[in-house]
């Protein structure tokens, strides 16, 4: 029968370590919202030749808005405002994919690139999430509009917006994902996992078995 306990084992760990990155530690998420808010002003300040976003922290966040975006059409200047939950968006998905990373059994060398790897798609993520609604802003049919979009097009941004934003479990899905493509090889299943099914059976095993 198969030994799960390497598995209990690593869940365990994974629990472990993303509670005590859950921990409101003085300043973390202060200092994570002031992160996100260079990058996006990094990455996202100008689009579309027109449009301009300046991101800020909050000075009173809530449960479900911590940070600010301030888009403008430099052309028509007209403006607008968007409120997020980097804490949601980003800060969540960065701790379980740490946590998954930290957790698996793999040498440190590998571990320490695996980290930096992690943290860096995980921010992608985020980063992506925040062009859909930019794009979603500066495609609406208003004078804040500065790209004109297929019905086709803005469609399919709405829905990547329900998908990655409002679907909670995303969050979750994301850091799995980029765990497994960034940890997972086939020797380590074959190494950890060395009951379950996943080693590799010779050809001398097999005939010896029939």
């Amino acid at each position: 029968m198969p030994s799960l306990k390497p598995v209990y084992f690593f869940v365990l760990k994974v629990a472990i370590i993303y509670g005590v990155l859950l921990i409101p530690w003085p300043g973390v998420m202060t200092g994570y919202r002031v992160l996100f808010c260079a990058g996006g002003n990094t990455f996202f300040r100008t689009l579309g030749g027109d449009g301009r976003v300046y991101f800020r922290a909050l000075e009173h966040p809530t449960r479900t808005k911590d940070i600010e975006a301030k888009v403008e059409n430099v052309r028509t200047r007209t403006t607008g405002t968007l409120e997020k939950d980097s804490r949601m968006m980003g800060y969540l998905p960065t701790c379980f994919t740490i946590s998954l990373i930290a957790a698996t059994p793999i040498p440190w060398c590998r571990k320490g690139v695996a980290l930096l790897a992690g943290v860096a798609l995980i921010s992608m993520f985020a980063g992506l999430q925040i062009w859909l609604f930019l794009m979603e802003g500066f495609s609406s049919a208003s004078p804040l509009a500065v790209y004109t979009l297929s019905p086709f097009w803005r469609k399919a941004i709405i829905v990547l917006i329900r998908i990655l934003y409002m679907t909670p479990v995303t969050a979750y899905i994301a850091p799995v994902i980029i765990w497994a493509l960034i940890c997972i090889r086939r020797e380590d299943l074959q190494r950890f996992l060395p009951q379950s099914g996943f080693a590799r059976v010779s050809p001398v095993s097999q005939a010896a078995r029939s």
